[in-house]
């Protein structure tokens, strides 16, 4: 680790875009928290990744971490840049690897599915084929299906050609990033999204662009609560058996946005949005059984898994 004072801001870093300023809210006066050397952490990528890394692609730069002093986000100051972003999500994450472990987690994560479409269904008043929804950064594709047997109108967006390539076998409609302000959607799903993106408030704008005037965008994305604590000792090993490290809330070269609940609530607030609070009664009239509903129960938290809607919206 090392103070503010040691950091040059001059130092230039290819294959990576300099971030100057906070994401979120843009202030300009953030605190060091951390920096290491990417040639220091190539044990934890290459365990990380498989041993896809194309270590050529990062000597030379260092991991370097922010704190915005407005609003409380944690960020990486140096983000993946485009040719880096492909390598990243198209070669270095296992297409295989990662289709099997979204198989292996199905029965759980279809009951989360099958729950937020009865959040969708209770929150937007229309009959369940006139609810147009769109998954942003749909993965392989199962929150669209889950979608798709409730009777919505089903769109997904996704950076991988592989993934669209399997979405469409699937009858699912892709939206490109230039047809959002035009589709007039009633529900947005971001389900751990906002954190790997280089401008989540543009982003987060232009899917406002694209929403019904009572519609509504939902968040997930990790908590950073305690990032900074975990960080003071980090060695950056993943435990036997586990697939991640004390720290993945700001994973190299992936999370290079940690959120806490202010920060994303500044979010929202900077795109023209605020939170809607799910209602006890409607957390009541959805529970699908225990297992859900201990999850329904984090609902009511100020955490990181949150619903909003354009300022002045109806709440629920």
């Amino acid at each position: 680790m090392q103070s503010a004072k040691h950091y040059n801001s001059d130092q230039k870093q290819s294959n990576f875009l300099e971030r100057n300023s906070c994401p979120v809210c843009g202030s300009r006066s953030p605190k060091l928290v951390y920096k290491t050397s990417y040639n220091l952490l190539e044990p934890y990528l290459t365990r990380f990744y498989d041993g896809r890394v194309e270590f050529q692609f990062l000597r030379g730069s260092d991991f370097i971490l922010h704190e915005c002093d407005q609003c409380g986000l944690v960020y990486q100051r140096f983000a993946p840049n485009d040719v880096l972003v492909r390598k990243l999500y198209e070669e270095w994450i296992d297409p295989v690897k990662s289709k099997e472990r979204q198989d292996f987690l199905q029965k759980t994560t279809n009951l989360k599915y099958a729950q937020e479409m009865l959040f969708i269904q209770e929150m937007i008043p229309k009959p369940p084929n006139k609810i147009k929804v769109l998954d942003f950064g749909m993965g392989w594709g199962g929150w669209c299906r889950m979608a798709q047997s409730f009777g919505f109108q089903v769109y997904g967006s996704e950076l991988s050609e592989a993934r669209i390539e399997h979405a469409r076998r699937f009858g699912i409609s892709i939206t490109s990033w230039d047809d959002i302000p035009s589709m007039d959607f009633d529900f947005v799903n971001t389900e751990q999204v906002f954190e790997h993106l280089v401008d989540p408030l543009g982003t987060l704008k232009q899917l406002k662009s694209g929403l019904h005037t009572n519609g509504i965008i939902k968040i997930s994305v990790p908590n950073g609560v305690s990032i900074k604590s975990r960080l003071a000792d980090e060695d950056w090993s993943i435990p036997s058996g586990e697939r991640k490290s004390r720290s993945n809330a700001v994973a190299p070269l992936e999370h290079i946005n940690c959120f806490n609940y202010q920060a994303l609530c500044r979010l929202a607030e900077k795109a023209g949005m605020s939170e809607r609070r799910l209602s006890l009664r409607l957390l009541y009239r959805t529970q699908i059984g225990v297992r859900p509903f201990r999850m329904l129960a984090t609902l009511r938290k100020h955490g990181t898994y949150c619903f909003f809607t354009p300022t002045g919206g109806r709440e629920s």
